[in-house]
């Protein structure tokens, strides 16, 4: 368990875009529940910043993480695209199989061939937990990029 420098925290803030998401394969999970998903399902896991009470609590998960750090409130506020964000951020690698297909200019399509969202909502089929988040604008989204 490391803690986060000012460059690592600018280079994982940086993961807010969906673009960058795209570039290196990744998706963002953010919130305890979620997170929690993501550590018992097979996902490679490849960067994992926590309050000192999270990580504690899951200590014993945590031996397919990548990278682990300690982080604070404040540098979970710049991190996360959440108003409010709760106690844990992880960086997950993509699947290519399963229900994602890139198109020739790299634009990822859903299952059903559609862009991205539908009806102001976004489907997380390539986090693979089942879940379909409201819109941003409600901040009821589980996972994004």
């Amino acid at each position: 368990m490391n803690a986060l420098s000012k460059n690592q925290l600018k280079n994982l803030a940086a993961y807010r875009l969906q673009k960058r998401c795209d570039e290196d394969e990744v998706f963002v999970v953010e919130g305890v529940k979620m997170c929690n998903e993501a550590l018992m399902s097979d996902f490679t896991i490849r960067t994992l910043c926590g309050t000192a009470e999270y990580i504690n609590s899951v200590n014993d998960k945590l031996t397919r993480c990548g990278e682990i750090y300690e982080v604070t409130a404040e540098q979970l506020e710049r991190l996360s695209n959440q108003r409010t964000p709760n106690k844990v951020w992880t960086l997950v690698e993509r699947r290519t199989e399963n229900g994602k297909r890139k198109t020739e200019n790299g634009k990822r399509r859903m299952e059903n061939g559609k862009r991205g969202t539908e009806n102001g909502e976004r489907r997380t089929a390539n986090a693979g937990f089942g879940r379909v988040a409201g819109s941003r604008k409600y901040g009821h989204h589980y996972a994004h990029c």
